[in-house]
């Protein structure tokens, strides 16, 4: 006896009373889901956008807390005494990368005049603000009151006086005033010969930062930036191949992709709406359900814009991941629209159409709500998760998918109902007409284009009124999958399956490659790659001491310097360069440790006179040191999952009594390479947990709670298996995606197994083939549909949607495959039994046996089919 039978029978008369009460109220529930879902989309014009990258980092991570800090106790110096190091942020600034043709050095007179006419466009970049005019000049980082430039010396004759001599040394060149120039953030893809003198350059970069000391100059800059990139894109071709980016590029690229790519909604609304309307229209022209396909999909894409709506009325910013929801939910809806009409295809004919549909939601009710239940609750944890993306697109999909069950519960059974009634009448399907059976056409000598056009009735039996495509899974798949061979070949491709993905997932790469991200039209992809090609990819570290801390004494001093010294001794540091205003004060002539008070007097005066550490000490009133901060820089790191870890190794160096931490800018970024493993398992698992206890509820069998949690386990495996074989890595994009597949990967096993446990049958393979009969071909036309609405992803050029695309495509097909293939084969050899309801009558006897409650006959089919049976 099942655990959960009385729990289930006594939920299939609710749903049954349900079905009969919508059936009689179908117009008030038609128009209670569109004034639902019209009211709440009336919102959507509120909706907030955000491009920022930050909303993928993890909120409140350690970064977070330390850029509070740092922003608290530094000021911005970007108006008087810029410094690169001393940056509260990233910066704002327009960079532009240059490339010589191939085979071609950039150190030449002749490029020498187009690099300065590229220049002379960035310096000619105006906007206009409350009647004034600002151009780069006016809004430019400052030091020494002229705007600041790394690449400075490229304007001096010395230094091209040297290049004609071939005589510039790399990676750092000594100028005629004895300031030393390091080039390889300036100079890329060098040549140099055994005296490191440069042969040859590629490329050559040029950062132009801005000020943003204000909210006035923030907002400015911000402009200008926009203006930079409208000038650059019109720039007319020449000799050099130009690239450009400004601090926000990867943020507008992001979301003009995604936006640009949107148009491919409509094409799988136009591509889903016609597969639902050409799978359901079998039957006459009186009982052909093609309208209620059409419905199905209407009512999803009802709830995508209530959802919108409902997210613009509770201000839930719009992230660049909320893009693929719409295509989500679709699958979700039209998945759950088929279930409904495989139960309704089993009603009982001849009844009344309130009988039918009590009928078809008792079938169908409870597995369209664990489904729906189940993503609920999966997108409901998600929303737990650090990551902003993560919650706001689980909050997006997670009002969808709940308003897509209302909409299927009111809306569509409405429809269906109406549909009923409609062929009752013996209506026509497109005129309302009442038409005449075929036979009485027959009868009065009707011509055949009438019979075949004005003609119909009621359906008799399933096969009447399915169509073909409803039709093959249900006669091919309980054959193939119930032959014993078909049964050794599946679980062999099973464990090949799954040792491929244990494989894949073991290798699965962390981290994100940053012009992965947009498209390869995107001028910030050439940037990206140029950068990433040409450049290194270090960054600056400060170490801040807060609080007041006496650093006349020696104690201090030695505390400071053990700290840096143990930092050094990480491989990927830099030891030959840091920035310590402490050992240079030391080392100066003004000196005076005598006291904490002359100690601060001959700082001061030392700092006035040295602006590169001029920043990084804050005195108070009484002319003591508050917060202080010393600068170590790195040395070449690609991989941002090796950022990660190195920020992790910093922070667990810094061993001292003083009160430091570390902190970069770019470590807010990296904590998302360190957090999205841990919290993609953490919230993977919770989900699972959750989607679990869902399906206990409804299906309370232990063994087969087993089997779904199973191949739970094994279709995210070979999720994160052939995310890895397809070059996909984990990322906060990829996150979202993988637990938005916790809930849509159990619903096809859930369907299969509620199947089994509900049919009738005297034996495994006989419940096997029901389940089958009356899941299967809803199990296929769904993933089917959801497959021919995602394939336009295909070409879409956005990160956001090609990544949903392969991980979507993935968990169709191990979806699908888990339920038409290896959970049939499991249950049966290892599913539970179950006594038919004859047996429970006890009166059966030999000829009852023969013959299934259905009418079909498992032992002559047995007979018949002598290896489809084990």
């Amino acid at each position: 006896m099942f655990m959960s039978k009385a729990f289930d029978d006594h939920l299939a008369r609710a749903f049954n009373k349900y079905g009969q009460f919508i059936s009689r109220n179908a117009v008030a529930a038609i128009i209670f889901s569109i004034l639902l879902n019209g009211l709440l989309g009336i919102n959507i014009r509120w909706i907030k956008f955000t491009r920022e990258l930050i909303v993928y980092t993890p909120s409140n991570s350690q970064a977070h807390q330390d850029s509070v800090l740092y922003n608290r106790y530094f000021n911005d110096y970007t108006s008087s005494n810029f410094y690169e190091k001393s940056l509260l942020d990233l910066g704002r600034y327009g960079s532009i990368i240059m490339k010589a043709p191939e085979g071609t050095d950039i150190l030449n007179m002749t490029l020498k005049t187009e690099i300065n006419e590229i220049v002379a466009t960035l310096y000619n970049v105006t906007i206009t603000y409350e009647n004034m005019n600002y151009s780069y000049k006016q809004l430019c980082a400052r030091r020494n009151n002229t705007c600041f430039a790394s690449h400075a010396f490229l304007y001096s004759d010395y230094f091209w006086l040297q290049v004609e001599r071939h005589n510039i040394s790399y990676p750092e060149f000594r100028m005629d005033d004895g300031n030393i120039i390091e080039l390889n953030h300036i100079f890329g893809g060098v040549h140099t010969n055994n005296d490191g003198l440069i042969i040859s350059v590629q490329a050559l970069k040029m950062m132009f930062y801005l000020r943003q000391d204000s909210n006035q100059y923030s907002s400015l800059a911000s402009k200008w930036e926009e203006e930079f990139v409208k000038a650059f894109k019109s720039l007319p071709s020449s000799n050099l191949s130009i690239a450009f980016a400004n601090s926000d590029s990867l943020g507008h690229e992001l979301d003009d992709n995604t936006v640009g790519d949107v148009f491919y909604f409509s094409w799988t609304f136009s591509l889903m709406i016609s597969y639902a309307s050409f799978v359901s229209a079998g039957g006459n022209c009186v009982s052909q359900r093609g309208h209620l396909g059409r419905a199905g999909v209407f009512a999803s894409g009802l709830a995508i814009l209530g959802a919108f709506g409902l997210g613009g009325a509770l201000q839930i910013e719009f992230v660049n991941i909320v893009g693929v929801m719409p295509f989500l939910v679709l699958g979700i809806g039209v998945d759950d629209m088929f279930i409904m009409m495989s139960a309704h295809s089993d009603a009982p004919v001849g009844k009344s159409p309130e009988t039918r549909i009590g009928k078809a939601v008792q079938s169908s009710g409870v597995a369209v709500t664990i489904t729906s239940l189940t993503n609920v609750v999966a997108f409901g944890v998600g929303m737990l998760s650090p990551f902003q993306s993560v919650r706001n697109f689980c909050f997006y999909s997670g009002s969808a998918v709940f308003l897509c069950y209302v909409n299927q519960m009111t809306f569509f059974l409405g429809c269906m109902s109406i549909q009923e009634k409609r062929v009752a009448a013996q209506r026509h399907c497109m005129t309302c007409v009442k038409m005449k059976s075929r036979d009485e056409l027959d009868e009065e000598g009707a011509h055949c284009c009438r019979k075949v056009f004005c003609s119909g009735s009621a359906a008799t039996s399933r096969n009447d009124q399915e169509s073909f495509l409803q039709k093959i899974p249900t006669a091919v798949f309980p054959k193939l999958v119930l032959w014993v061979p078909m049964k050794i070949g599946i679980l062999i491709t099973f464990l090949a399956y799954l040792g491929v993905s244990i494989y894949g997932a073991i290798h699965l790469e962390k981290g994100l490659s940053l012009r992965n991200v947009v498209s390869p039209s995107s001028y910030y992809h050439s940037y990206s790659t140029w950068d990433y090609d040409h450049f290194p990819s270090t960054f600056i570290i400060s170490f801040v001491v807060s609080g007041q801390v006496d650093y006349s004494s020696i104690t201090t001093q030695n505390k400071i310097e053990s700290l840096l010294k143990k930092v050094k001794q990480d491989t990927e540091i830099d030891s030959g360069k840091d920035f310590n205003w402490l050992s240079a004060y030391v080392s100066s002539n003004l000196y005076n440790n005598s006291s904490e008070h002359l100690f601060c007097l001959g700082l001061k005066t030392f700092l006035s006179f040295n602006s590169v550490y001029a920043n990084d000490v804050i005195f108070d009133k009484n002319c003591t040191i508050n917060h202080s901060r010393f600068y170590l820089s790195t040395r070449n790191i690609k991989d941002s999952y090796q950022q990660g870890k190195f920020m992790l190794r910093i922070r667990d160096n810094i061993n001292s009594s003083l009160n430091v931490f570390a902190y970069s800018p770019a470590f807010i970024y990296f904590e998302q390479y360190v957090a999205v493993l841990p919290n993609t398992l953490k919230t993977v698992g919770i989900s699972i947990v959750s989607v679990l206890l869902v399906t206990i509820i409804f299906m309370s069998h232990p063994l087969v709670v087993l089997f779904v949690s199973l191949s739970m386990a094994f279709i995210m495996t070979g999720l994160f298996g052939f995310m890895y074989l397809w070059g996909l890595s984990l990322s906060s994009f990829t996150m979202v995606l993988i637990i938005m597949s916790v809930g849509f990967s159990v619903d096809h096993c859930t369907h299969i197994c509620h199947a089994f446990l509900t049919v009738e049958g005297e034996n495994r393979n006989v419940r096997v083939f029901e389940a089958i009969v009356r899941s299967g071909g809803p199990i296929f036309n769904g993933a089917m549909s959801t497959l021919v609405g995602i394939i336009t992803l295909a070409f879409a050029e956005s990160y956001v949607f090609t990544s949903f695309f392969k991980i979507m495509l993935l968990v169709i097909l191990f979806g699908l495959g888990h339920a038409i293939f290896l959970l049939p084969v499991v249950l049966s050899l290892f599913g539970p039994h179950k006594k038919s309801e004859v047996e429970k009558k006890v009166i059966f006897n030999q000829e009852n046996m023969s013959q299934d409650v259905n009418g079909y006959f498992p032992n002559k089919m047995a007979h018949d089919n002598k290896g489809y049976y084990a």
